[in-house]
């Protein structure tokens, strides 16, 4: 039922959305640009439901944006689509728990005794991190409250490797650091498995850094805290076994990871000569080898090496994949403008932020992108990429292959990056 009923929704915008922008995930049809609601509140709620209505249907939050306000706002999206003819059965809603700040960290503070103390981290001051069961139970609660009753439709654990980042600063050893923390995620998903045996989610996944990305979570090397994708599936065949389905029955159907045209270590891989332990192929193939749908974020604020933004291009520094108008594009705007203008078919006449779009939406391996839909002008430029045909593949893979040439001729520091 699910998927006929996104499926119906899409085919019903006619040409508004090209056939080759819908995509599955799981048992969904849903547009290739989603709805990323980082930041967005109730003054929101008009692009989220406007951009739904042009062929956006998969809308993503996480219980910790905006301190719960992220969640409300879809909510009321949901319920403004369905007064104008559009069932909550259209949209793929999809919440990520993990992060507890704000009104969850304090409402954890107050209880006594402290709940499943021996799984949180304490990861800062304002920000703490925890996926144990117990913690998922009242998360997906207050979604529920928050959304007005609405059930997720996938749930995805939001960087796990949290655990990680405390191991490291703990010293201990890599394998038993992995091993315990690919422990709780088993866990974690059990946890999914029943709830989706009980109805109230329909297939969950992680948002996470897989090794090929740049970063790690913390924001140093990215191999330490990095995750698996092939480890990822183990653990939810055997959250699947432990439910008394088949391993093939589980319920990960997603993962989510960083990727533009900076940040292109998913699609390219990196290779680092001069650190060869820690090197990563591109991690799509393997998701799409295993039947995991890849969900990107940051498709236009991207994290740079150092010396490709105007301070030291240290982490937290982000250039933004965009160009303001009547504004002189900087050196590395130019750059990208050049190396996508080169290779996206009409790249020459499209604005940086809408060839970056089309590439997003192109990539293969990629099933939806997300954007910031925080004004009319985003929606509005979005809904033009999915009405247009997806570029071709190996036109995609030659605007990263060429943004990454464009950072290595401005002689940008990547020894540790690719």
């Amino acid at each position: 039922f699910a998927m006929a009923a996104t499926r119906k929704f899409l085919e019903g915008l006619g040409s508004a959305i090209h056939p080759s922008n819908v995509r599955r995930i799981g048992p969904f049809s849903v547009g290739s640009i989603g709805v990323g609601c980082y930041r967005m509140k109730m003054e929101h709620v008009p692009m989220i439901a406007g951009a739904v209505t042009k062929g956006m249907n998969f809308i993503d939050t996480a219980a910790h944006y905006e301190d719960g306000a992220s969640e409300v706002a879809v909510g009321a999206a949901l319920q403004i689509l369905q007064q104008n003819k559009i069932p909550r059965e259209a949209c793929v809603v999809c919440t990520k728990y993990g992060h507890l700040e704000g009104r969850s960290l304090a409402k954890y503070q107050a209880a006594q005794p402290a709940p499943y103390h021996e799984d949180v981290v304490q990861y800062s001051q304002v920000s703490w991190h925890c996926i144990a069961p117990a913690y998922l139970e009242a998360e997906l609660e207050g979604t529920e409250k928050r959304m007005g009753g609405v059930n997720p439709d996938m749930v995805l654990l939001h960087n796990p490797e949290f655990f990680l980042s405390q191991c490291k600063k703990d010293r201990v050893p890599v394998a038993e650091a992995h091993e315990e923390m690919y422990a709780r995620i088993t866990k974690a998903f059990t946890f999914f498995e029943q709830q989706i045996q009980q109805g109230r989610i329909k297939s969950y996944g992680v948002s996470t850094n897989t090794r090929s990305c740049f970063f790690s979570v913390s924001g140093g090397s990215n191999v330490y805290e990095s995750m698996d994708v092939e480890r990822l599936v183990l653990a939810a065949r055997d959250a699947a076994t432990a439910v008394g389905k088949g391993i093939s029955e589980h319920g990960m159907a997603a993962v989510q990871l960083p990727l533009n045209l900076v940040e292109s270590g998913a699609v390219l891989g990196r290779p680092l000569p001069k650190y060869p332990h820690a090197a990563a192929p591109p991690c799509l193939p393997v998701a799409q080898r295993l039947g995991v749908a890849v969900i990107t974020n940051r498709p236009l604020n991207a994290i740079p090496p150092s010396g490709a933004a105007p301070s030291d291009g240290s982490w937290g520094q982000h250039v933004r994949l965009a160009q303001k108008p009547n504004k002189p594009a900087s050196a590395t705007t130019a750059i990208f403008s050049k190396a996508v203008g080169g290779v996206v078919p009409g790249g020459s006449d499209l604005s940086l932020q809408e060839a970056a779009l089309r590439v997003a939406a192109g990539t293969p391996g990629v099933d939806v992108a997300l954007v910031g839909m925080r004004q009319k002008e985003y929606v509005e430029e979005a809904a033009a990429v999915l009405g247009e045909e997806r570029i071709p593949e190996d036109a995609a893979l030659a605007a990263y292959r060429a943004a990454r040439q464009g950072l290595e001729d401005m002689q940008v520091k990547h020894e540790t990056l690719w």
